[in-house]
């Protein structure tokens, strides 16, 4: 039996547990792709701004599975602890692996936000959320950069969350509210969860932001450097 129909509907379940919080100029940062569907409805129904957080993984050069690091559209570098024993013998990979996910970031720019700035994070309420965590890695990246950018609180959201994963995001991200609609007994992935979870593509994505942009109105600079 699954949890939700859709994503849409997962976000107004997700909305209604966060709902009669105090939130402060509150803000919501969805994962592309599928958190967009999820994270606009959570917008919608707690009258709060709406973006995306891009942000990119540093994997392990021996060991790709594994992230040691994020690069944020900003500018952000976040390495992990064990990242410095992991690039002892790979003197470059740091700077070269850098350079590709900022180009992919930057990819990421021109095909979501067209010449639109990201929403303000430093002093709000933010609310990050996904349609579904398996492991935790992925939120944990966006989680680093969007901390970075000093929010006076951080709640880290999603419809369906593996119990290990939700274990994972209480310790590393110490102070921040973790929140789960359901935590399956069993979890084989976030797609069991839904009766319907079409792929979201990149013009969909496009076409949301677009909609909730109004307060953004400045050009973003999408050269690298």
């Amino acid at each position: 039996m699954y949890a939700f129909n859709n994503r849409e509907e997962a976000g107004m379940r997700l909305a209604a547990l966060l709902r009669g919080r105090e939130l402060r100029d509150p803000l919501v940062l969805a994962i592309p792709r599928g958190g967009v569907l999820v994270g606009v409805g959570v917008a919608r129904e707690l009258d709060a701004d709406f973006d995306v957080v891009l942000a990119a993984k540093i994997r392990c050069p021996d060991q790709p599975e594994s992230v040691i690091g994020v690069i944020s559209e900003t500018g952000y570098l976040y390495l992990t602890g064990d990242a410095e024993d992991a690039l002892l013998a790979h003197e470059s990979y740091l700077t070269s692996e850098g350079h590709r996910q900022r180009a992919l970031i930057a990819q990421w720019q021109r095909a979501y936000r067209r010449g639109m700035e990201p929403a303000p994070v430093a002093g709000r309420s933010v609310i990050l959320v996904d349609d579904g965590v398996a492991t935790g890695s992925t939120m944990l990246a966006a989680f680093h950069s969007i901390q970075a950018q000093h929010p006076q609180s951080l709640i880290l959201a999603a419809p369906v969350m593996a119990a290990e994963a939700m274990d994972e995001l209480r310790r590393a991200a110490p102070g921040c509210d973790v929140v789960a609609a359901t935590v399956p007994r069993v979890f084989l992935s976030v797609a069991q969860a839904y009766r319907d979870f079409s792929p979201v593509d990149d013009e969909r994505v496009s076409s949301i932001l677009r909609g909730q942009s109004d307060h953004r109105t400045r050009p973003v600079d999408l050269s690298i450097e």
